[in-house]
């Protein structure tokens, strides 16, 4: 499968250049007398960055909402246990609000200058990051949180609901400026797409369908009308292709490698695979798990029953395993230099079409076929060819029932391995698979991971007035549960 991706090998030079406009994008100091406007390509850049370091960082990736997602485990060396350390948090929360700020400058100066294009792909990129900012806090302020040179210091907060309709309109205007066939570039600034504008295109229209089945269970009747607004008018509104993948490719040399290899390779027993996705794929002899996960060293070819893959629980108290008995991250996810951060998958949008199907949301295509589209897809990303035995085992099969919804939500989660955000809240709208109960957190007694990230201090001090009333529910002595976001309709959950 082709990934759609560009090296690194552009941003040691425009990360420098950009870096100071970062939170001052409109002053570069080149002449104090005559000060110049960065070039959007720049800023460009150094968003992107600064957002694929955020979301497929260390941290965030593999400790906080792979470990939530049931995809990946911290604590080889220490107790796997939900900590909660506010100044990560806030960072979190910091990184995604300056490079949705500079994407908006961006977004502002392209209207005034008639660059469609950039002004269409900032507007992607910006609701890419405002998403997952979001679906981490669920009421955020974002409708006033761009308008600091107006004044606006403390922007009022939005519920999630208008956050994601903001988002649905932004998408869509920048959906219609891609069908405009401007002819601006992008310049060497596109780390993520190599300046290709249709695969831009493709990538705004995926969030779209991405943003439309998340909301399908709060919001079905909005949620219908963006998925046939893009479906049935794929002529206009093209979404990603069978044979493409939105990837950050990293070029593989400090300090610009995978963020997962640099942690993982310097923090060699500090991680591990969660037992919840090796059982998983153990118990559905899945071919994707050498892929994911590597062998315990206490594994032997010879004798495949001798714990060959195994997982770390969540929560497990670090005295109840050694080193030797957990499978580390696979080597293509975590321990390649030159490895990727994955946006989206096209595997993503057939899973999206097929429960859209199967909810009766839209009417146009078969179920059953998107589905597995959505595995084969998946299969040949990892390099695996023979997929058709996996594709005949009753747990997989399409068996025309309402079992079907629940394998198309267990295989988008097996899909988007190494999406660790993007997994997490799945798993919070669609409750699969089931996790296990948390029995060794210290946060109280709880039967699923954490709802929502808790709200940075700074912005508790700072905009204490705009952000009191979105606190209901909320427990700060209990960081991660309390109240759920918006979409997240599950019951009996706590």
């Amino acid at each position: 499968m082709k990934q759609t991706t560009i090296k690194y090998f552009i941003i040691t030079s425009i990360c420098l250049m950009a870096a100071a406009c970062t939170k001052n994008f409109d002053e570069m100091n080149t002449d104090p007398n005559k000060p110049t406007t960065a070039p959007s390509t720049n800023v460009l850049a150094n968003s992107t960055y600064s957002i694929a370091a955020t979301l497929f960082g260390e941290r965030l990736g593999i400790f906080y909402e792979g470990f939530y997602a049931g995809h990946t485990a911290p604590g080889i060396a220490i107790a796997a246990s939900y900590e909660y350390r506010d100044e990560i948090v806030a960072g979190h929360w910091s990184s995604l609000y300056y490079a949705m700020n500079d994407l908006q400058k961006i977004v502002d100066q392209s209207a005034a200058d008639g660059s469609l294009n950039m002004q269409a792909v900032a507007l992607t990129l910006k609701v890419y990051a405002a998403q997952y900012l979001t679906d981490m806090w669920g009421d955020v302020p974002y409708t006033e949180a761009f308008k600091g040179e107006e004044g606006v210091t403390r922007p009022a907060y939005n519920t999630q609901e208008e956050v994601y309709n903001a988002m649905f309109t932004e998408l869509e205007t920048a959906a219609n400026l891609f069908t405009q066939n401007a002819i601006d570039g992008l310049g060497g600034g596109d780390i993520l797409l190599g300046g290709d504008v249709k695969a831009w295109q493709r990538f705004c229209n995926s969030l779209r369908l991405r943003l439309a089945i998340r909301i399908s269970g709060v919001a079905p009747d909005k949620a219908a009308s963006v998925l046939k607004s893009v479906l049935d008018n794929s002529a206009d509104y093209p979404t990603l292709n069978e044979d493409e993948n939105v990837s950050l490719k990293w070029v593989g040399a400090s300090p610009y490698n995978d963020p997962w290899y640099t942690y993982l390779t310097s923090s060699a027993n500090y991680y591990a695979m969660c037992s919840t996705v090796i059982d998983t794929l153990k118990a559905y002899n899945d071919p994707r798990l050498p892929v994911y996960a590597q062998r315990t060293t206490l594994s032997d070819p010879a004798n495949p029953g001798l714990n060959d893959y195994a997982g770390l629980k969540s929560g497990e108290p670090s005295s109840s395993f050694s080193v030797s008995t957990v499978s580390k991250i696979g080597v293509k996810f975590g321990y390649t230099a030159a490895g990727f951060s994955p946006f989206m998958r096209y595997s993503e949008i057939c899973f999206i079409k097929a429960e859209a199907l199967l909810k009766g949301l839209i009417t146009s295509g078969n179920a059953e076929s998107e589905y597995q589209k959505g595995i084969i897809a998946s299969m040949k990303e990892n390099g695996i060819t023979d997929y058709s035995a996996y594709l005949a085992k009753p747990s997989v099969a399409w068996s025309g029932t309402s079992a079907d919804l629940t394998k198309v939500y267990l295989q988008k989660w097996l899909a988007i391995f190494k999406e660790s955000a993007e997994a997490w809240s799945e798993t919070r709208r669609t409750d699969v698979p089931v996790m296990s109960a948390v029995p060794y957190d210290y946060h109280g007694s709880h039967n699923r991971p954490p709802f929502r990230y808790p709200y940075p201090n700074s912005e508790l001090t700072l905009n204490g007035e705009n952000i009191s009333e979105h606190l209901t529910g909320l427990d700060n002595n209990d960081y991660f549960w309390g109240k759920q976001v918006w979409w997240d309709t599950r019951t009996g959950v706590h």
